[in-house]
């Protein structure tokens, strides 16, 4: 079974957090998959919940201070990648980024995502999104053996990235001079500029974003806002 790190950037959205860590662990999680999750600097009321849960994070980063989604994201797969003598963890073969307002609505997203993305990776494929988005235009379905995605346009969307580790390594981190509003966007499309391709679960989304209209930054002027 394939080792899958997931990493969840949190910042303020109590509910949402909540929301999204109930369903995950709902779901179930397996002996191959790991969570990592870095909270940006968010109210101890949400702190508190995420130490609640502490039984079933494997990292649990708590940072002082809002410091980007690109440098946490970083600072997550760094945690990931760590190797360890006692549990005799290694890096895993694929990693998901989350944001922290999502709705797993598949028991068996993990086996789907992976399965999916296995059969279209010789296109190349970068980066795999388990939502479905609706403003996406359907006009590039590729069709696997038995799975189909449909390649995205030149400004895809992120919030839940399925992403190998051979693709991670040939594309590089994220880009910590960014903030909200390019950076999922510069990740994929730096990708698609070095021959990637990044597509979508087709038609049936394995992930819902339901925090979509509670953004936790400004899109004006990049700063972070502490949502409840």
């Amino acid at each position: 079974m394939a080792k899958l790190a997931i990493i969840i950037v949190s910042f303020g959205r109590f509910d949402l957090t909540k929301q999204t860590l109930t369903s995950l662990f709902d779901c179930g999680i397996d002996n191959e998959t790991t969570i990592t999750v870095v909270d940006n600097g968010s109210q101890p009321e949400l702190v508190q919940m995420l130490v609640g849960f502490r039984d079933k994070i494997n990292h649990l980063i708590l940072l002082k201070e809002n410091m980007g989604k690109p440098y946490a994201l970083n600072l997550g797969i760094a945690a990931a990648n760590e190797t360890c003598i006692v549990t005799r963890k290694t890096p895993p073969d694929y990693y998901l980024f989350c944001d922290s307002d999502l709705l797993f609505v598949d028991k068996e997203w993990k086996q789907k995502a992976i399965f999916t993305y296995q059969e279209h990776v010789g296109l190349p494929l970068c980066a795999l999104s388990l939502v479905v988005w609706s403003s996406h235009p359907t006009t590039d379905i590729r069709k696997g053996v038995t799975t189909q995605i449909n390649v995205t346009p030149r400004w895809p969307a992120g919030c839940c990235l399925l992403v190998s580790k051979e693709a991670l390594q040939r594309n590089g981190l994220w880009d910590t001079r960014r903030l909200i509003g390019t950076v999922d966007t510069s990740w994929l499309r730096n990708a698609c500029n070095r021959g990637f391709i990044h597509g979508t679960v087709h038609p049936v989304g394995l992930v819902r974003h339901t925090g979509i209209s509670q953004r936790s930054w400004s899109l004006n002027g990049f700063t972070p806002k502490l949502l409840p």
